[in-house]
């Protein structure tokens, strides 16, 4: 199970009062965060975006995981898979 952030991008002090920031969200960076969980990503996946629906016909470097742990209000998180780049010395994989 690894953690991953939402951004939101509210900037909590920017503000006068500063916006509250809910119970389990964090301030990273600045701007408050959402974090949930999810099992079996692989490293170097990055996020996309949270949705309550698959739509057919996802690319295939797309792959998506049920958010745990959270109280981001999308059921699933959508991350690219990017490939490792290829060797720099020219071998061929």
């Amino acid at each position: 199970m690894k953690t991953f952030y939402f951004n939101t991008g509210v900037k909590p002090f920017k503000y006068l009062p500063a916006v509250p920031v809910l119970p389990g969200n964090v301030i990273r960076a600045g701007t408050i965060q959402i974090p949930f969980d999810c099992e079996d990503v692989p490293d170097g996946a990055v996020f996309l975006y949270g949705c309550d629906t698959i739509k057919p016909g996802l690319d295939k470097s797309v792959i998506y995981r049920e958010m745990k742990n959270t109280n981001m209000v999308s059921k699933y998180a959508f991350f690219q898979v990017i490939p490792p780049a290829p060797p720099m010395d020219g071998t061929v994989l």
